[in-house]
Order: structure tokens, then sequence, then C-alpha cells
């Protein structure tokens, strides 16, 4: 028999729904509309971190940035930033919209919720272990925030972008999966620091010596040979 058929309708059964417009949008390109599916999944209010997307999806930062770009940009989504009362920037707010309401009233939003570092997933503890599996590296992988700084702190010698560009090419060859790329790319940083320090002191100059002229010239008094010490000449005061 032709056509679509839906095999699974069990009842319970965890669906994301997703409108029908986002689906057979032409615009939007599959990384935006992976992106879509993925926040449409959780409940209002729950709250996402990067790296939480990056490990569920697979997509990388920079991925994720342009998928939230094309979204924002076609009235899916919008993206907040709202301050504290003490002044400070709280987390990031989702609001995924509907983009027919966007031009004509005010916005509607489909769900929302804030990324928060603290925030602890229990409602699904069952996908521990399958979001702990280890992933190839994405070929458009960049650092995080917190390694961007590292580069002031911890390698202040090593030049960003080459070395990211040299981490990515090694391990996307290579195929291998981790666990943890942020942690790889830290220790790849120490040890591309480590070789850097120790070639700087292996060429580091030794301090030119000084003979001791007044100690020479007693020397050769011992041994009968007559010789004058004179101010300013091998080392004399």
């Amino acid at each position: 028999m032709s056509g679509v058929h839906k095999v699974i309708r069990e009842a319970g059964y965890p669906f994301t729904m997703v409108p029908n417009e986002a689906v057979r949008d032409p615009r939007l390109s599959a990384t935006a509309f992976r992106l879509l599916a993925y926040l449409m999944s959780h409940e209002n209010g729950y709250e996402l971190t990067y790296k939480q997307i990056e490990r569920q999806t697979g997509m990388g930062r920079f991925a994720i940035n342009e998928g939230i770009k094309q979204l924002t940009a076609l009235g899916w989504l919008r993206v907040d930033r709202p301050k504290r009362p003490n002044g400070q920037y709280g987390p990031k707010a989702w609001h995924l919209l509907n983009p027919a309401t966007v031009g004509n009233s005010t916005m509607e939003s489909v769900h929302s919720g804030t990324t928060s570092a603290l925030k602890k997933n229990t409602k699904n503890k069952k996908t521990t272990n399958r979001e702990s599996r280890a992933t190839v590296l994405a070929s458009d992988w960049l650092p995080d925030d917190r390694l961007v700084d590292m580069f002031a702190t911890k390698w202040p010698q090593l030049d960003r972008g080459y070395e990211v560009e040299q981490f990515v090419l090694y391990w996307v060859e290579r195929g291998v999966a981790k666990k943890d790329w942020g942690l790889t790319f830290q220790r790849w940083m120490n040890a591309q620091q480590k070789a850097v320090a120790d070639r700087g002191a292996r060429f580091v100059k030794p301090a030119a010596v000084v003979p001791d002229a007044r100690a020479w010239v007693k020397k050769m008094h011992d041994i009968g040979e007559h010789w004058e010490c004179r101010p300013g000449e091998f080392g004399c005061k």
C-alpha cells in the first residue's frame, strides 16, 4: 500500500509536534530545522545549556549559532537574555514563535525557557547513559567561552585560530570518538604550551663566566711565574 504510514502511534510515546509550515519551508536549512525540532521537544520553561544542546544534537557551537540566526530571521525564534535585579545578565530565554503572527500582532510564544548551568534534568534519568556516549568531533567544532578565556590565562603564547584549526583537522581525520571534546582540547593546549616552554628553555643562552684574574695571578706566583693584575684587564679591579 502506497503513501505515508505512521507506525509509532502508541499512547504515551514521547512525541514532538512540529508545525507543518516548518517541515515544508524550503528556506529552513537542515541545521535550523534540527535545532527548531530539538527546542520544541522540551516543555515550557525547561532550562537548557549550550553543552546539552551540543551533546544531544551532535551539532557544534558554530552550527547552533547559525541555526539560531536563520530561525530568528524567519520568525521562528527569539532569544533574550534578561537582566537580574542586581543588574547582571541572567541565562538566555528561548522563545519559539509562530511566524504568521510576528508581523501582524504581538509575538506568540510557543515554548520558552532559560539556559542555566545549574539546571539538572531529573525528569528523564533513563537518557543519562545514552547522552554520555562518546561522539566524533564535528568539523565545525569551536571551543566554548571557558576555553577561549584560558588562552589569555594559561596559553598566552599560542595562536587561538591556528591551534583550533590544527586540533579539528587532527581529530576529524582520525574519526576517534570521545566523551568530552572540551577536556580533550584543554589537554591538547596544555601539551602545546609545555612544548613551547621547553623549546624556550633549551635555547636560553647561559650567563658568561668572568674569570677570577686575581686567583689566576696568585696561581702563577705559586708556580714561580710573575704576573701583574692590572685594573681593567681580565676582570681585575
